[in-house]
């Protein structure tokens, strides 16, 4: 009998981490499988161009929602030189989106955000600089619910993870919104605000 409790009582314990509140999307494997991914390109308030893409499961329901937006760094203009040399390439992206997690009663909701350094824009090559950062906030039903922020100093890239931290029933879209600053001696910095929403 003193074998067999703790054995019922871990069971039990295990057996109640994969319920699944009526409220609460389907906790499965297929809930999360992508079957479709959209994109489409448009231009933001700041006038930037913005690649969006929009993966979804068999049911049609959005699974992640991802932002993109890339610039050349060009040469500090020293006025020796009519045309400005291309030094790197900022790519910043924000992605939101649900993932099935032992532990947790329904699709866990994360944010993350990439700030990423290249030789040009076919991303094939990356490059380090100076200094490179992303900053991310992920907003759930109206308010922040995490932050994660991540600097680093001859880097080529950057990357932050902001988790839904408690249960809770959306009832509001779901946002990543990041920051990202790329600094590199001899080049102009680059600044980027990217916002996925679910």
């Amino acid at each position: 009998m003193k074998k067999i409790l703790p054995t019922l009582i871990c069971f039990t314990f295990l057996s109640l981490q994969f319920l699944v509140p009526v409220s609460a999307a389907p906790n499965d494997i297929a809930s999360i499988k992508i079957e479709n991914v959209s994109t489409r390109i448009f231009t933001d308030k700041s006038g930037q161009k913005v690649l969006e893409k929009i993966s979804k499961n068999k049911q049609g329901d959005i699974i992640e929602v991802s932002v993109e937006k890339g610039e050349y760094a060009t040469a500090v203009n020293t006025g020796d030189f009519s045309t400005q040399a291309v030094v790197y390439y900022a790519a910043s992206r924000s992605t939101v989106s649900s993932r099935l997690e032992f532990g947790w009663a329904q699709l866990r909701i994360y944010a993350n955000g990439f700030s990423d350094s290249y030789t040009s824009s076919s991303k094939t090559s990356k490059k380090a600089i100076d200094k490179i950062s992303v900053n991310t906030t992920l907003l759930m039903n109206g308010s922040v619910e995490d932050q994660d922020t991540d600097n680093r100093t001859n880097s080529s890239f950057a990357n932050t993870s902001a988790a839904q931290q408690s249960w809770m029933v959306p009832t509001a879209p779901q946002y990543s919104r990041s920051s990202h600053a790329y600094h590199h001696s001899g080049a102009n910095s680059v600044y980027h605000s990217t916002e996925a929403k679910r």
